[in-house]
Order: structure tokens, then sequence, then C-alpha cells
């Protein structure tokens, strides 16, 4: 169970996102203008994983990359919700995207990751955990400060003409579910 006092420690959670998101653009990618696809799937996927080492205690005995069954639901609602409710006041409506009719899976095959959403995890959740401790934030909210990223991420995306809602919002829901659905290698905090 994600913590619910997150009026509380709003603030701690913007920091800690604001801190984490320097892990990304072309350091991450090792590219040269970088690929905005990977770091939002990248955010997104750890704050599935967060989710899902929330829920299943003893993931270390599952292969990393094995799908897992779990009672996440609730907890990726309540992420998601959070990261859409902060996005509008950046002026990002992600929930502009019901509107429209679109294929899912065209979506994001059409946008795959540099990385592959297992090895982002790897290397971003001691990053994640480092952003949470320097801002005296437990861990318990990491979800929240990687789903925060998230839509910093997906902000500047369509800012820029990166991407538009749509796309964003389908990224950043598909990785935070698979990400909560996924076993992922068992956490080494190398800070």
């Amino acid at each position: 169970m994600l913590p619910t006092d997150l009026k509380e420690k709003f603030d701690l959670i913007h920091a800690a996102a604001n801190l984490f998101l320097h892990n990304f653009g072309p350091q991450f990618t090792k590219t040269p203008e970088g690929h905005i696809e990977t770091d939002i799937i990248g955010a997104s996927s750890i704050a599935g994983t967060l989710i899902l080492r929330e829920t299943v205690k003893d993931l270390d005995k599952y292969t990393p990359g094995t799908a897992i069954l779990s009672e996440v639901y609730d907890d990726q609602n309540e992420v998601l919700k959070f990261v859409t409710g902060v996005a509008l006041t950046f002026g990002v409506n992600l929930m502009e995207h019901k509107k429209k009719k679109h294929n899912f899976e065209k979506i994001i095959d059409s946008h795959q990751p540099l990385i592959t959403p297992l090895e982002m995890t790897r290397i971003l959740e001691p990053k994640l955990v480092k952003a949470c401790n320097d801002n005296n934030l437990s861990t318990d909210y990491g979800a929240f400060v990687a789903g925060l990223t998230a839509g910093k991420l997906i902000g500047v995306a369509i800012e820029y003409g990166m991407l538009d809602s749509n796309v964003s919002n389908e990224l950043l829901t598909y990785y935070v579910i698979a990400g909560s659905k996924t076993v992922p290698y068992p956490f080494h905090n190398d800070n």
C-alpha cells in the first residue's frame, strides 16, 4: 500500500522529482539529442517497479523480467491520478487523450525505448532512491516521485512538439502498468 499523505509531502516529492529528472536526457540514452520516449518510459517503468516492490515483498525469489500478477491496481490508479492532477498544474491535460479513438498497440510499437524497461529500472532505481534520500523522503513515495518525473518529461515533450498528449499518456499508462507487473532485478544501491 502506497502512502496517502501526498499533500503534506508534496514539496519533498517535487524536490525529489526535480533531482531525479537530472538523470534523463542525452546522458541517459547516450545519444546526442536524447530520446524523450525512452525518458518517459524509464520514469514510468520505475514508478511501476516501486508499486510492485511495495506490493510483493519477496521479489528477489523470482527471475527478473518475469510477469507477476498481484494486487496492484489501486496503487497504479493512485499514481496515475496523482500524475494527471499535477500535470494539470503545469498546463498539461493528460485526460485529453480519452476523447480520441486510437490504436494503443500502434502507439506503443511506434515509440519504442532505446533501452529495455528492465534495464532502465536497474539503472534508475538507485538514482531514484538517492533522490528520495537526499530530500529526506522515504522511498515509499518513490512511485510518486518517478510518476511526477514522467509528468514533467511529458510536459516538455508536449510543449516542444516532440509528442502529443495522446502518445505521452499512453506511454505513461502502459509502462506504469507493465512495470508493476514485471519482476525487476534485485535492488543494489551503488550510490
